[in-house]
């Protein structure tokens, strides 16, 4: 697996989810043993990389987040991202897995941030990159229906990576 992101439930269970060939792909260990690694979701259009994204809910819902990317370079090498991302769910530790359609799409790639607010609403976060232009943030926020997505715009600064968390009280903080 590449691009991995690790987590740690309340029952002490190890959560991995990466890239895995052109797939996003999922291992857990129990009791000390590890599984071995399950696709859930098959790129449709050339890749799943660059930043599959995960995490866990406290009531102990497990969340992933799963880019489908197609690389398009432009005349001065610069290669932009074509990008789907799609929502899964797995409210059983990760025995099974529930696509939840898709989250957002555009010219964008997210930052590994996938957040669960106290209410358990999904929050990540993602950058406009449309080939020289990296200015506009996106916050997205699954409000267990349908996909509210907040534009942030930065204008005149060059904007390559940011973060995100939820706070406990439900602030949703952007850096």
């Amino acid at each position: 697996m590449t691009y991995p992101i690790i987590k740690i439930d309340a029952g002490n269970r190890i959560h991995i989810a990466g890239s895995l060939g052109h797939s996003a792909a999922y291992v857990r260990k129990i009791n000390g043993v590890w599984e071995q690694p399950r696709v859930i979701y098959t790129a449709k259009k050339d890749l799943s990389r660059y930043n599959v994204m995960m995490n866990i809910a406290t009531n102990g819902i497990i969340y992933i987040l799963a880019p489908d990317v197609r690389l398009i370079t432009d005349e001065n090498s610069y290669t932009r991202m074509d990008t789907h991302y799609y929502l899964f769910r797995s409210g059983n530790h990760g025995d099974s897995f529930e696509n939840c359609g898709l989250a957002m799409s555009g010219w964008i790639q997210g930052t590994g941030n996938l957040s669960v607010d106290p209410e358990g609403h999904v929050h990540f976060f993602c950058f406009e990159r449309d080939f020289h232009i990296h200015r506009c943030l996106y916050h997205s926020r699954y409000n267990g229906e349908r996909w509210e997505n907040q534009r942030i715009s930065v204008p005149d600064r060059y904007i390559w990576d940011a973060s995100m968390t939820t706070a406990a009280d439900g602030w949703t903080c952007i850096f």
